[in-house]
C-alpha cells in the first residue's frame, strides 16, 4: 500500500499538492541512495515535465527579487537589543489598514505596549511550538516537553485562564516600556 503524503502546517503550498510533491520526493529519495540535498532537487526541477517544476520561480528576476526579500526578512530578524536576557529589536505583526492585512515589523518596545501586538507574538510562538511539537511527535523522548506545551496552550487560551494571566502579568521590563515625555510647559 502507498503512503499518502500532506503539506505540513504553516508551509505556503498548496494542500492538494502535498500527494503530488511526497510521492515524487519519496520515489527521488529511494533513487538517490536514500539521500536529498537541494542542489539535486533544483537540478532535477529545472525539467518542465517534472512534478516539482511548478513550485520554483523559474523567471531569474523574479527569483532574485524574492532572494532579496528573504535576505530583508532575515536581516530584520537577526538583530538584537543588548539587554539581559538579548533580545529581537524587531517582530514581525500583521497590521490591517482599511480592511487589507500587511506584515510589516515592529520594535519589542511597541509590541509590548500593545496588547494586541502581544497577543499577536504570544499566538504565534505558541504556533511554532506546536508545528515543532508535530515534528517531533514520534519521538517519546520528548514527551515531557510535550505537556508542558499542552499546558501551556491550555493556561493561555482558556477564557477564565486569560483573565487571571492578565491580573497577574508583570509589567514589562523598564527597557521595553514606553518612554513618555513629560509635555513642555511654555511661558508666556
Amino acid at each position: 500500500m502507498e503512503e499518502e503524503y500532506l503539506v505540513s502546517e504553516g508551509f505556503h503550498i498548496p494542500k492538494n499538492k502535498g500527494q503530488v510533491y511526497g510521492r515524487f520526493l519519496n520515489k527521488l529519495y529511494q533513487k538517490s541512495r536514500r539521500e536529498l540535498t537541494p542542489e539535486r532537487l533544483v537540478e532535477i526541477a529545472r525539467d518542465e515535465n517534472c512534478p516539482l517544476h511548478d513550485y520554483f520561480i523559474w523567471d531569474n528576476r523574479e527569483a532574485a527579487y524574492q532572494y532579496r526579500l528573504w535576505q530583508a526578512r532575515y536581516l530584520l530578524c537577526a538583530i538584537k537589543i543588548d539587554s539581559q536576557p538579548p533580545v529581537r529589536m524587531l517582530l514581525p505583526v500583521k497590521i490591517k489598514t482599511n480592511g487589507n492585512e500587511r506584515q510589516v515589523f515592529k520594535h519589542i518596545k511597541d509590541i509590548n505596549n500593545d496588547p494586541e501586538l502581544r497577543r499577536q507574538i504570544i499566538q504565534h510562538a505558541l504556533s511554532e511550538v506546536i508545528g515543532w511539537k508535530e515534528r517531533y511527535k514520534t519521538y517519546q523522548e520528548l514527551n515531557a516537553i510535550f505537556g508542558a506545551i499542552e499546558e501551556t496552550q491550555k493556561t493561555l487560551f482558556e477564557p477564565k485562564a486569560i483573565k487571571e494571566k492578565a491580573k497577574q502579568r508583570k509589567p514589562a521590563p523598564k527597557i521595553f516600556q514606553k518612554r513618555i515625555r513629560p509635555a513642555v510647559q511654555l511661558s508666556a
